[in-house]
């Protein structure tokens, strides 16, 4: 393949590469650091309920009553890190494809052969699963943020 046709390939795959990382980066990261910085600044206030309990000396009914708000937030961030694992699943399917299809424009003989795969994507449906894995374990723990944040209402 001409130096051209290489050079070409490379600069696509590169500019997809940045593509697909700045809106993976976009599409995921806020949510999960929403969730999480939400999740864990409540079960930090669940922590200073029960310790304000146990120097009131209400210590037995207030440190009951937080620990079903603190198992919401702890499930909470479990379940962000688990859509963040998903994420980098994602991320990495995303590259491994664009790195084979590098490797095949690479070894084209032609100008056509050597753009058209960055055209006509295989595996356009493959990374939607670990996408909707993500935002499903986004989505359960801002209901576990929600359940928490209720229980901790009703205790106080």
């Amino acid at each position: 393949m001409c130096e051209n046709h290489k050079r070409v390939a490379v600069e696509m795959y590169m500019r997809q590469h940045e593509f697909y990382a700045a809106q993976t980066a976009t599409a995921l990261q806020f949510p999960i650091k929403l969730v999480l910085t939400l999740n864990a600044t409540l079960m930090a206030a669940s922590l200073l309920l029960a310790r304000e309990a146990v120097q009131a000396g209400d210590l037995p009914q207030l440190i009951n009553a937080s620990q079903i708000p603190m198992t919401f937030f702890g499930l909470g961030v479990i379940c962000v890190l688990i859509s963040s694992w998903f994420q980098w699943k994602l991320y990495s399917k995303i590259m491994y494809r664009k790195r084979q299809i590098l490797k095949a424009a690479v070894k084209a003989s032609n100008w056509v052969e050597a753009v058209s795969p960055f055209v006509n994507e295989l595996e356009k449906y493959g990374k939607t699963w670990y996408q909707g894995a993500c935002y499903t374990f986004v989505a359960v723990s801002f209901f576990f943020f929600l359940g928490g944040v209720f229980n901790l209402a009703r205790v106080l």
